[in-house]
């Protein structure tokens, strides 16, 4: 000490080199031994002494000279100030450089501050203002430090001004103070969390509370001070939770924002309080808001992807409520979620855990881009870049449970997934392991799902079809014209404009795509048109397809609308769902997994063009000596082969011994395999074979089927299964079947129908067996019931391609059919038709089980034969079928309800799909059946007792009105009697009974009658069930559906001749409807209304609804009339609208 005392007295005070070195550090170290002196030279304090206490005051004014000399960059001080100017300048001076060697002065100095000086505002502020900014910094901790170590004399002054800044308008910088002090001096911040969560819930205040928000979060994820925060003040996290549902978007969005840090923080110390924290973000993704909605996702998707928290698994829920994201009505919130979705497939398929939930999420990821793909603008290009990174990026990583094991228990080699920029060596393994993926997938999705996916596939695969079509229609213009020279016309490219028209209507929301098409398919430059037609190609592997699509786009360039539609199609026909060599391993692994059968048979009927182009591998299985192999691959072609759409056959291709080897191997599945195999064996060899090879084995089949049923009377399936082969034949190939329609009626009328037959087969009672009600009918009666069905399945066509038409045995032999079942739809168990079932129980019981079981049958079947013979049968068929439904049972009725929806569903699709060209008669049959068949479910489902059945009934019915009147225009164009049947805005043929019905009086009289007494005569009960069905829906609130019965398609224009021709029977269903007496049922006393006031309230509602009808066919009649007279005196109306 006495050296360096030695050498500090040779620098005088006007030396200024020392003072004024250079180098911060020699000036720091300078100033802290100056100080270090006077403090070792001083007496220690209190001082007695006035000059002593002289002393002391100098040595404080010369530190604080020194350090504001130090300061860098010095505020402008003010006489009044000082204090304050030194002590900002004082925590100015330190910094992370000088940190270890400044602060034990700066500490020093701090604490004298405090210690001696008055704690004014203005100096407090000076002193906390280092803990209120964004960034800490070693002035902030020193601060804390001297905080600390002086809790008695500070603390109350610190938590006075906090606490005023709080109940102010709190800022962020009095937040960031709280929080910093509660991580350093928690007891010094305990006092202040009252005004914290006065703060959280103070209303008016929405900035202040997102602040609050997010101090609580920071609060409850410090180390070891969050624990205790949880457990000694709880109602800082409740409050917390509160701000998730506030009525400030800001401050949801903020909370939401703060999820992740919330949950990790409460992880490991409160796993209960995380899950709370993550199922109220979760419940915010239904919000009002959009940007809160975007931040919930962001949340969860963040907290999925990192494991949760240690404490906090993740919740199922949240992903299927991600998934309901997917249909979020704003673009960016979809588009969220979807990325969110992908990254947490990602992250789940890279681990190995959490496998079932990645597999969910990859179903619900594949669900949103077959809405999105299917949908338009920039969520079809979003999807299917989604689409792409799944079938190509990491979700096809070999799972333990996807590696094969060995002979010796070992496991095979690790298959990598699919990459784009994989090695042309790349493993077989990996396409096996992308088909066990799909496999489990589609194993784990329920029908709904399945039928997602499915559409998404047939959207896929007809763009590349119509796309592969017009590039060769394309490369033929192209060809013609080269051929034709320079000096001739050009052809006319009509087909391919036809082609690229149809194309682009799958691609509609791209804006002038069909021109940017054309103009890419007839430029002279064939880049454009081999990359498409190798993308389009149904031999391409995934490799080439991702080849051709990048050589596409190089092409097509980076803007223009050319760009763009070619860019959109490139984008959505990429082949990925799942790859082509994937299919292949599929097929292959087929008779093996299960799984893998059913991923097989839905890619066949949804994407008939991936199982199709595999005939060789087809026509292998057809050929095993392996039977469910066999019956599987038939299964396969009769699915794929599309019910008897017009297809080139698929084993065409195969040199003719193979075709001759599958016939005779798809023989014998017909007549000795299972019931759906038999069936399906049929149907192969009507649609995938040539016509000449398929004709001839048909005819021995057939013939074989006859043959053998003699010989199986004793085995109820082997009889089953045979009929059944032959039922199809009859369906599929009808010319083949009609020089044996003979016998085979014959066969089952005369002969099986009359035998004791064993019962082997399930029953239609276990076929209905919904309620209690319904039980299992007799082995005997089941087993015929399945003969009839398949009898007149037998006489219902569906293809009737190449056949001219039934002969005079044929219709010989439907006419018998349909006296037999004509006779079987009787309500009476005890009428003789049933004599030769052998009906098992009381005959004069009208609920006799046996008795429901064949009549249901008979009415099916009586529907069936109605929709491909509609034309020849008599009205008593049609009142039979509508005297059939009513059954004593819900079931049946429930049953023949969804069949009668179904085929007037078909009728309404094939009306629809009438243009310009079809033949007048043919179009004509349509609507009519559709008309009889709506008529039918107007009367049947007004007589139904059963709610569900006269809400589905009328939901049917409007569909059916809505259809026809999309079908209107093209018909009015083609032919103007064809329009006349079809009212566009009037449900003529809905009512069919009422408008045809030959009792009910002419319209005219009706008039009349109404202007004489207001109560005209008619059959009330023709109409009287379909009133008592609308006025029964209309209590329930449902007055639209009788709105689009009576109202006009809006936009729609009618001509006066057009309403002139209508009026007649337009005014005959309105009076009809207004007069129909309905009597008031009678609801006292019932279950659902036991007591008299309930009843009588009712009742009053549904006369109240009965005069809302009584009203809207008022307004009718009157707006009839006066568009009658208006067009009637104008000579030359214009259209009506």
């Amino acid at each position: 000490m006495q050296s360096l005392e030695t050498q500090l007295e040779g620098l005088g005070q006007e030396d200024e080199q020392a003072r004024r070195a250079v180098e911060p550090a020699v000036r720091v170290c300078l100033a802290g031994c100056i100080v270090q002196m006077l403090r070792l030279h001083a007496p220690d304090s209190p001082y007695e002494d006035g000059a002593l206490k002289l002393l002391q005051s100098l040595q404080q004014i010369k530190c604080y000279m020194l350090a504001m000399d130090f300061d860098p960059e010095p505020p402008p001080t003010r006489p009044d100030d000082v204090l304050c100017v030194f002590t900002g300048s004082l925590l100015s001076c330190i910094n992370e450089t000088n940190e270890q060697s400044v602060r034990p002065c700066v500490l020093s100095m701090l604490s004298c501050i405090v210690e001696e000086a008055d704690m004014t505002a203005t100096l407090l502020e000076t002193l906390l203002k280092p803990l209120m900014r964004e960034e800490p910094s070693p002035a902030s901790s020193a601060v804390c430090a001297v905080v600390a170590q002086l809790q008695g004399s500070l603390a109350p002054f610190v938590q006075r001004y906090l606490t005023l800044l709080l109940e102010q308008r709190p800022s962020r910088g009095a937040m960031r103070a709280l929080v910093r002090l509660h991580e350093r001096v928690p007891n010094v911040s305990w006092p202040l969390l009252p005004a914290l969560a006065d703060v959280l819930r103070r209303a008016g205040d929405e900035p202040g509370r997102a602040l609050g928000a997010q101090t609580a979060c920071q609060l409850l994820g410090l180390p070891g001070a969050g624990a205790s925060l949880l457990r000694e003040y709880p109602l800082l996290f409740d409050l917390l939770l509160d701000r998730y549902a506030d009525g400030w978007a800001e401050v949801r969005l903020a909370t939401a924002e703060l999820t992740p840090a919330l949950v990790r923080a409460l992880g490991p110390v409160d796993a209960q309080r995380a899950k709370q924290a993550l199922e109220a973000a979760r419940k915010r993704l239904l919000d009002r808001h959009e940007g809160v909605r975007l931040a919930a996702v962001g949340a969860l998707v963040e907290v999925g992807a990192a494991g949760a928290a240690p404490g906090a698994g993740w919740d199922p829920g949240a992903t299927a409520a991600l998934a309901v994201r997917l249909r979020d009505k704003r673009p960016a919130v979809r588009h969220a979620a979807a990325r969110g979705l992908l990254r947490l497939c990602r992250a789940w398929a890279a681990g190995r855990d959490e496998r079932a939930a990645a597999l969910e999420v990859a179903a619900q990821t594949l669900l949103a881009a077959a809405a999105g793909t299917l949908g338009k603008g920039a969520d079809a290009e979003m999807t299917a870049c989604v689409l792409e990174d799944v079938a190509q990026r990491g979700l096809f990583i070999a799972h333990p449970s996807f590696v094969a094991e060995k002979a010796d228990g070992s496991k095979g080699p690790t298959a990598r997934s699919t990459q784009i920029d994989a090695p042309d060596t790349q493993p077989q393994a990996s396409f096996e392991c992308e088909a066990k993926w799909w496999s489990r997938l589609w194993a784990s999705l329920d029908d709904g799902q399945q039928r997602a996916i499915g559409r998404l596939l047939a959207f896929q695969s007809e763009l590349r079809r119509r796309l592969g079509s017009a590039v060769r229609a394309a490369e033929r213009l192209r060809d013609a014209r080269a051929a034709a020279g320079a000096n001739t016309d050009s052809p006319p490219d009509a087909e391919l404009q036809r082609k690229v028209a149809a194309a682009c209507e799958l691609i509609s929301d791209v804006p002038r795509a069909e021109d940017a098409l054309l103009g890419t398919l007839r430029s002279r430059d064939r880049a454009p048109l081999r990359a498409l037609a190798a993308l389009c190609s149904p031999d391409a592997s995934l490799r080439e397809a991702t080849r051709a699509r990048a050589e596409l786009l190089r092409v097509a360039g980076g803007s223009g609308k050319q760009a763009e539609a070619l860019r959109a199609a490139a984008l959505r026909a990429l082949p990925c769902l799942p790859s082509p060599e994937a299919v292949s391993r599929c097929l292959e692994g087929a008779a093996e997994d299960g799984r893998a059968a059913d991923l097989a048979l839905g890619l066949a009927t949804y994407d008939p063009g991936a199982v199709l182009g595999r005939a060789g591998l087809l026509a292998r299985m057809l050929r095993s000596d392996d039977g469910a192999e066999a019956e599987l691959a038939a299964a396969l072609v009769a699915k794929a082969a599309g019910g008897g759409a017009r297809r080139p056959p698929v084993f065409e291709r195969l040199p003719p011994d193979e075709q001759r080897e599958t016939a005779s191997a798809l023989r014998e599945r017909c007549l000795h395999g299972t019931v759906a195999g038999a069936k399906h064996a049929v149907q192969t060899l009507c649609w995938a074979l040539p016509a000449s090879a398929g004709a001839e084995t048909l005819a021995e089949v057939g013939e074989g089927l006859l043959a053998l049923v003699p010989d199986s009377l004793h085995d109820g399936r082997r009889l089953h299964a045979l009929t059944r082969a032959m039922a199809t034949l009859g369906r599929s190939a009808p010319a083949v079947f009609a020089p044996l329609a003979p016998r085979f009626c014959g066969l089952i009328a005369d002969d099986l129908l009359r035998r004791d037959l064993p019962g082997q087969v399930q029953t239609p009672g276990k076929q209905l067996a919904v309620s209690g009600a319904w039980g299992d009918t007799s082995p005997n009666v089941a087993l015929k019931c399945q003969l009839l069905k398949n009898l007149t399945q037998a006489f219902a066509p569906k293809d009737t391609h190449g056949w001219e038409g039934p002969g005079p045995a044929y219709l010989q032999a439907l006419e018998r059919v349909l006296h037999l079942v004509a006779g079987l739809t009787s309500n009476d168990p005890g009428d003789p038709a049933f004599d030769a079932f052998g009906l098992v129980g009381d005959r004069e019981d009208p609920q006799n089980l046996d008795a429901a079981a064949v009549r249901y049958t008979a009415v099916a079947a009586l529907l069936r034969l109605f929709r491909a013979h509609e034309t020849r049968l008599s009205r008593r068929y049609f009142q039979l079928l509508s005297e059939g439904y009513c059954d004593y049972f819900p079931e049946p009725r429930t049953l023949l309800l969804g069949k009668i929806r179904r085929a007037l569903a078909e009728a309404t699709v094939r009306g629809l799909g009438v243009q310009a060209g079809v033949v007048r008669n043919q179009a004509r049959k349509q609507h009519m059946q559709g008309a009889k068949l709506a008529a039918l479910l107007a009367v049947a489902g007004g007589a139904d007792p059963a709610e569900d059945n006269q809400a589905a009934a009328l939901r049917a019915l409007r569909a059916h009105v809505l259809g026809r009147r999309e079908s209107l225009p093209p018909l009015q164009a083609q032919d103007r009697a064809a329009a006349v049947m079809l009212p566009d805005y009037f449900l003529v043929f809905v009512l069919y009974t009422v408008a045809l019905h030959p009792d009910m009086p002419a319209p005219a009289e009706l008039e009349s009658a109404a202007t004489e007494d207001g109560d005209p005569l008619t059959p009330e009960e023709v109409l009287r069930p379909f009133v008592a069905m609308l006025q029964a829906r209309m209590v329930l609130g449902e007055e639209m559906a009788l709105e689009v019965l009576l109202t006009p398609a809006p936009g729609q224009a009618s001509s006066p001749q057009t309403i002139s021709d209508q009026a007649a029977w337009a005014a005959k269903i309105l009076h009809v409807l207004r007069y129909c007496r309905v009597p008031e049922p009678e609801v006292a006393g019932t279950l659902a209304f036991p007591d008299l006031a309930d009843a009588e309230e009712e009742s009053e509602r549904i006369r109240g609804s009965h005069s809302r009808l009584v009203l809207v066919c008022e307004l009718g009649l009157a707006i009839l009339r006066k568009l009658t007279s208006k067009l009637t005196a104008n000579p030359k109306p214009g259209p009506v609208s």
